[in-house]
């Protein structure tokens, strides 16, 4: 059970990184709002991820 349940979080973990760096190129490429979508899920899957909190800040300061 601890092995499968170890495995659930790390994919887990891998679908919030993936949906990270989603957002962060939505960002460069200056889609902000799709970016700020992105990043409120990975916060809501992930209450720890500060990179995310703080590239949500970046979107939100430059609309």
């Amino acid at each position: 059970m601890l092995i499968s349940s170890s495995l659930i979080f790390f994919c887990q973990s891998l679908e919030t990184e993936e949906l990270f760096q989603k957002g962060n190129s939505l960002l460069e490429e200056g889609h902000l709002l799709e970016a700020i979508d992105i990043y409120a899920e990975v916060v809501g899957a992930d209450s720890g991820h500060m990179n995310a909190y703080a590239n949500r800040g970046l979107a939100y300061s430059y609309l």
